[in-house]
């Protein structure tokens, strides 16, 4: 289950507030038939993936997320994998793969990876729709 809807005020110049509701980030949960459920709170790993990539909730239109255990059951290391795939509005999806020993720390590496990624793509895009020369430090124009 996806959290509510967050409402967010700001302040006008006079008294009045601005109330806005923002959409939950759309987020799904799937699991491999060897990893077990039971030990992954889903509406914690919602919450959490929502609240890290809640700045680009502009730009995705989706995010799913896929929990594996590599070693089918058995104990070995880094065996739990987690890939993100964020849907990104009018773009191809893009994805991320972390290998950790525990489902958490699988969760919290991929998240982390996409946050970088997205932010690193977002930027880069944004510097192309901008458009024109850049100037760097110690340069001046000519």
């Amino acid at each position: 289950m996806a959290p509510m809807a967050a409402i967010q005020q700001r302040a006008c110049p006079s008294t009045c507030f601005i109330t806005t509701k923002v959409a939950p980030l759309k987020i799904q949960v799937n699991f491999d038939k060897n990893l077990d459920r039971s030990g992954v709170n889903v509406p914690q790993v919602e919450v959490a993936i929502g609240d890290a990539l809640s700045r680009f909730r502009d730009r995705i239109t989706r995010v799913e997320v896929h929990l594996r255990d590599e070693s089918a059951g058995r104990t070995t290391t880094g065996d739990k994998r987690c890939m993100i795939e964020a849907r990104v509005a009018g773009e191809q999806p893009v994805a991320v793969v972390s290998n950790a020993d525990s489902v958490d720390e699988a969760i919290g590496r991929a998240t982390a990876k996409m946050q970088h990624l997205l932010a690193s793509s977002f930027g880069k895009s944004n510097d192309q729709v901008a458009g024109g020369d850049t100037t760097r430090v110690g340069e001046t124009g000519s």
